[in-house]
């Protein structure tokens, strides 16, 4: 029997939660908002605002060599860095897991398990928070806002209702991974629609 089986025998999603078996399905979600958070805030959010000044300046000016190029070094920044970060989380899942969670076998199992799923969303949420940041400051609000919006609630909501009635337990990890990729199509979408306007590719 595989992890994936043995979880899902262990816990249902349909099933009455003792507290016990709340606690057990929720500190993973814990667990993993705080490497996110930590990840988030100091590489993604930290390199667009400190980005957003300079592409800011270069666009007021209409240099558009230098947008082009801060444009470029950005995306594939974010990338380089997300797939790096999602490696890594697949390599430390194991003792990050044993910190916060080592003294019970069966949360210990399904955080490793389910942080190892979560961390799939590394690789494009960078991208996702870059976009927001980098039409802020070109200016254009309202893009960033859909994007924001669309990346933090929409397809959060929609996924975390959806998956689970597809994929049982798996869908509520899957969630954000689905939530990250269709954020990056709404961001290509509008890099692609807005370039000529722009000059930044």
């Amino acid at each position: 029997m595989n992890i994936k089986t043995a979880l899902n025998m262990k816990i249902k999603i349909s099933e009455h939660f003792t507290t016990k078996k709340l606690i057990v399905f929720v500190l993973p979600s814990i667990f993993m908002m705080i490497i996110t958070s930590i990840y988030v805030v100091i590489v993604e959010i930290g390199y667009t605002i400190g980005c957003a000044p300079i592409i800011a300046y270069n666009y007021g000016y209409e240099n558009h060599l230098e947008l082009k190029s801060l444009f470029k070094k950005s995306v594939i920044t974010m990338s380089i860095v997300g797939i790096i970060l999602s490696g890594l989380a697949q390599a430390l899942a194991i003792p990050l897991a044993k910190l916060f969670v080592g003294y019970n076998e069966e949360l210990y199992t399904l955080t490793v398990y389910a942080f190892r799923l979560f961390s799939f969303s590394f690789i494009f949420s960078g991208i996702n928070i870059f976009s927001s940041g980098f039409f802020t400051a070109l200016n254009n609000g309202i893009i960033s806002a859909i994007i924001s919006f669309l990346h933090g609630l929409i397809f959060q909501v929609a996924f975390v209702f959806i998956l689970p009635l597809i994929f049982g337990v798996d869908g509520i990890w899957w969630a954000m991974f689905a939530t990250e990729i269709c954020a990056c199509i709404v961001s290509v979408s509008f890099f692609i629609a807005k370039r000529k306007k722009y000059h930044y590719a």
